[in-house]
């Protein structure tokens, strides 16, 4: 049978007479027991326990109550630990090893001294404000947040206004740089003559040695530097005549500057109503402005002015003396291929021509009529697709490509694009 504890007693059996338990017998240290219809005392625990539902003594765990803690954290008598939560306000729970361990104690309010604050106003840590007075003069209290937050400092007794310093830098009196006003576009701090004063002063044609055009003088403004009667103005200097790639020498807006032959050299011509377009077959005197018509063989062309090869627009254009050596003019190819026949315009084939201070150069005239393997004097006796080798007419092919029959492209002396088939 169980007992009001819950213990397994035995049970009384039929017809036999009931046998008491013991408190030992069944394990309990405290409590009671019900055996055979009586209740069986098994006593008390020491002090500090307590009887547990099973019969059993145990540890009792204290309260904060019973300790008298009434913040903080303690040991609860059993290898437990109590929170006996904290203080009211500002108020501080007593540190454990302290007579006002797990006490909760009255706000102490900070002083002035004990933080060191020398002026201007702090929390006293309760609450409350402290006012820790000002400074002397000629010192101020550093501001909240800054390193020396209430300490009485320098305070500054110059600025860049009080020092009539509009530009630079000035002492503001306490060994620190104020940096004044930085100066607008063009001005520099004394660029004027006058120390610490925004100013510019501006240059002159005659300092940067121009003579003609306009330049800036450095200070936002324009100079004239003055023109060039009877010549233009070139990278500010005055050059006379015209200059035929620029067009620049001719004033009048009917003129062009082109090539009057060896003894005049370049002068101002007037202007074609209705001008001959580059690369075209042309008469004399009616290519546009920039370009002259100039015959190489058979056929005069309009042929455009330059003095470089970045004068000439197009891929594979070249600027070419066409009749003698280190003479003016010099003229634009048009940058055609001669094996492809491409780039010239119609009437005109694509030549390969051996030209004073240029070789192996690609330009647009009218081909001949002789065939492959004819006698020849010049490429322009050889058809559309040949050129004049050793006084026969060969097949042109490009040096990096093989012949249309399968043969290599023969080398011709002084070239290194094209050559020769056969």
């Amino acid at each position: 049978m169980l007992n009001n504890t819950g213990l397994c007693l035995a049970p009384e059996v039929a017809n036999e007479p009931c046998q008491p338990t013991t408190c030992a017998a069944e394990g309990a240290q405290c409590g009671t027991i019900e055996t055979c219809g009586e209740t069986l005392s098994c006593g008390e625990c020491s002090e500090g326990e307590s009887c547990n539902a099973e019969n059993r003594c145990e540890c009792a765990p204290n309260t904060c109550e019973e300790l008298g803690a009434e913040c903080g954290t303690i040991d609860d008598g059993c290898g437990g630990e109590l929170d006996c939560g904290g203080c009211p306000g500002f108020e501080t729970c007593g540190e454990a090893g302290t007579p006002e361990a797990n006490l909760c104690q009255a706000c102490v309010a900070l002083t002035c001294e004990g933080v060191g604050a020398q002026c201007g106003t702090i929390d006293d840590g309760c609450g409350g404000e402290l006012d820790c007075g000002g400074c002397d003069p000629g010192e101020a209290c550093a501001e909240a947040g800054s390193v020396q937050a209430n300490q009485c400092v320098c305070a500054p007794s110059v600025t860049c206004e009080s020092a009539g310093v509009v530009c630079g830098s000035v002492d503001d009196g306490c060994g620190n740089t104020l940096e004044c006003e930085e100066c607008p576009a063009f001005e520099t701090c004394g660029g004027g003559g006058e120390p610490e004063v925004c100013g510019c002063t501006p240059t002159t044609c005659q300092e940067q040695g121009i003579s003609c055009g306009s330049i800036q003088d450095g200070c936002g403004n324009t100079l004239n530097c003055g023109g060039c009667p009877g010549g233009y103005c070139d990278g500010g200097q005055c050059e006379s005549g015209c200059d035929p790639v620029r067009q620049l020498g001719c004033p009048a807006s009917d003129e062009r500057c082109g090539w009057q032959g060896s003894v005049y050299g370049y002068g101002c011509v007037p202007l074609v109503a209705s001008p001959t377009p580059d690369g075209f077959i042309c008469e004399s005197g009616e290519c546009a402005a920039g370009s002259s018509c100039e015959v190489l063989y058979s056929d005069s062309i309009c042929r455009s002015y330059c003095n470089e090869d970045w004068d000439c627009p197009g891929f594979g254009s070249r600027c070419v003396n066409l009749t003698s050596y280190g003479s003016e003019p010099k003229y634009c190819t048009q940058g055609c291929d001669p094996v492809d026949q491409t780039g010239c315009l119609d009437g005109l084939d694509c030549l390969v021509l051996n030209l004073p201070e240029h070789t192996e150069v690609a330009i647009c005239e009218r081909a001949g009529s002789r065939a492959e393997g004819d006698f020849c004097f010049s490429a322009d006796d050889c058809g559309a697709g040949l050129t004049c080798v050793s006084n026969q007419c060969r097949i042109l092919c490009d040096r990096f490509t093989s012949c249309a029959d399968g043969g290599f492209c023969n080398e011709v002396e002084g070239w290194d694009d094209y050559g020769v088939c056969g």
